[in-house]
């Protein structure tokens, strides 16, 4: 099939978004679906519940954060495995036991989703997700007022 396409289809942005869509289903998220899991994820962020939180993301994960640096003294401020992720989260979870965020706002891009919510320390966070197969997170990346 992606020989057919290929073809058909001179431009390479193009060819790279139909055999993105075959791989991984429909490319444009639409906003009922985005808010859906914006809420989702809150919510288990809000239950505090590790397991939940995690089922959000792909078993290859790259998540990005200036808190990484802050909490692990890596300087990449990269992480890029879900069981060292689920010792962030809950390194997270454990020194703030009254966590909770507030969604303030949900964009939606190609493939991606960005968060923008009221966080624990009462600022703001814009988090961007995309999204691989079976809608898990494959890449994540937080930025912070403070």
């Amino acid at each position: 099939m992606a020989k057919a396409l290929t073809a058909l289809i001179s431009d390479e942005v193009l060819m790279d978004y139909y055999l993105r869509t075959i791989t991984y289903g429909l490319l444009l998220m639409d906003y009922e679906a985005a808010v859906a899991f914006a809420e989702d994820w809150i919510d288990s962020w809000n239950s505090h519940d590790i397991e939940r939180i995690l089922s959000h993301y792909a078993q290859e994960i790259e998540f990005y954060s200036p808190l990484i640096v802050e909490r692990y003294a890596d300087l990449t401020g990269v992480i890029t495995s879900r069981v060292k992720l689920k010792e962030y989260f809950s390194l997270g979870l454990a020194k703030n036991t009254a966590l909770k965020f507030k969604l303030l706002e949900v964009l939606v891009g190609v493939n991606q989703i960005l968060l923008y919510y009221e966080n624990a320390r009462g600022g703001r966070t814009g988090e961007l997700f995309e999204f691989g197969s079976g809608s898990k997170v494959i890449r994540s990346s937080s930025c912070y007022t403070n």
